[in-house]
């Protein structure tokens, strides 16, 4: 990966028996000054938080048609070089208002091409022309990541799994925190396995269920599970799913609901991976209870991705395609031809919806060039 040169580097500058009674009075007046301090420091976190905009979910930034951030730690504040180790930036090095601070759209993928390929395809439809090469913007030399920006649209890959989404997402509210943006949209578009429909039709979540089927994420902090709610935006949603013309697009887009596992095999209830003590009745009957609650895919990033875009008052939605109907099998039987295809629905959807709510004309398209793209050679 090829660092961006620094444009908007900053300029670095033992008790006796006698008095008891006393000692008690002592000690309830202690406790009354803890807890004065306490209350204190409780006054001063709000203060703190509502002073570097960590409560902007508040009543008076809707009221002012404000979507800010929302962060829920007050520490980053007082963070002089605040590093997002994963993406290789850090507040020292960037300029974040400047660089990122017009981001209206973020677009999250778990396949590192499949990102470059959306950064091209989104750039083109905007443009009405052809792009080849797409710089990457995470600057970390082995950063799991990639990173595009086209226009107001940041696009980025999240690899597999809620552990690795949490981390992207984790960092990447904060880029948006130091950035100030504002009503900003993160739709998260990928693959998965179908419950009853066709390979290749394209659901738009509009609830996303854990294994256990709770609308829930599971974090344990310190040895004790924290339940995060799963709320996806249902209005983006809808709109979404309308973006699909199925006799022209040669597919179909679905609302349904999402499960999202922490395992593709076993958590998955597979039977052609190397464990698995459970039968195919057993797949069969919770296969049936799935279809019963709407849920029509399922895959592993969904319930981090919902939790965590809704705790830092994001407007989010989940647009996958699925490559299998999980009611006739386990493996994924398509071609690489096939499954590339498929790829780009979810892609042609979300760049539809994008271009529709840009409201830019054509001919100001920016994109971010760079000869480490990997496709340029």
């Amino acid at each position: 990966m090829v660092e961006k040169k620094g444009r908007f580097r900053s300029k670095q500058k033992v008790m006796t028996s006698a008095p008891r009674r006393r000692n008690v009075s002592h000690l309830q007046g202690g406790v009354g000054l803890l807890t004065q301090q306490a209350s204190q420091m409780s006054n001063n976190l709000f203060i703190a938080r509502r002073s570097s905009g960590l409560m902007s979910g508040s009543l008076e930034d809707r009221q002012s048609g404000r979507n800010l951030v929302r962060l829920s730690n007050p520490r980053i504040s007082q963070i002089k070089n605040d590093r997002l180790y994963h993406l290789g930036l850090d507040t020292s090095n960037t300029n974040m208002p400047n660089e990122f601070g017009e981001i209206k759209f973020v677009v999250i993928g778990e396949s590192a091409g499949q990102m470059e390929e959306f950064a091209r395809l989104l750039a083109k439809d905007i443009s009405q022309s052809k792009v080849n090469n797409v710089e990457n913007l995470a600057r970390g030399g082995d950063s799991p990541y990639v990173m595009y920006k086209v226009e107001d649209v940041l696009i980025l890959s999240h690899s597999l799994g809620a552990p690795s989404i949490s981390i992207l997402l984790n960092e990447l509210i904060k880029l948006m925190h130091h950035a100030h943006c504002n009503s900003m949209t993160f739709i998260r578009i990928g693959q998965s396995g179908g419950v009853g429909v066709r390979p290749g039709t394209v659901i738009v979540s509009e609830q996303v269920f854990d294994a256990q089927l709770r609308n829930s994420h599971e974090v344990v902090v310190m040895g004790k599970p924290r339940l995060w709610p799963t709320k996806l935006d249902g209005q983006l949603a809808k709109e979404l799913t309308e973006m699909n013309i199925p006799a022209s697009d040669g597919f179909e887009a679905i609302a349904g609901h999402t499960m999202s596992t922490n395992d593709f095999y076993e958590g998955q209830f597979r039977l052609d991976g190397a464990f698995a003590d459970y039968n195919e009745v057993d797949k069969q009957v919770f296969l049936s209870q799935l279809v019963e609650k709407g849920i029509r895919n399922i895959e592993m990033e969904s319930t981090a991705f919902a939790a965590i875009t809704h705790k830092a008052n994001i407007r989010s939605a989940i647009v996958c395609v699925t490559n299998l109907n999980r009611l006739n099998g386990d493996t994924i039987t398509a071609t690489k031809e096939q499954l590339d295809a498929w790829d780009r629905r979810p892609q042609k959807l979300v760049s539809r919806y994008i271009q529709q709510n840009l409201n830019m004309p054509s001919s100001t398209t920016k994109v971010n060039f760079g000869p480490n793209s990997r496709n340029s050679q």
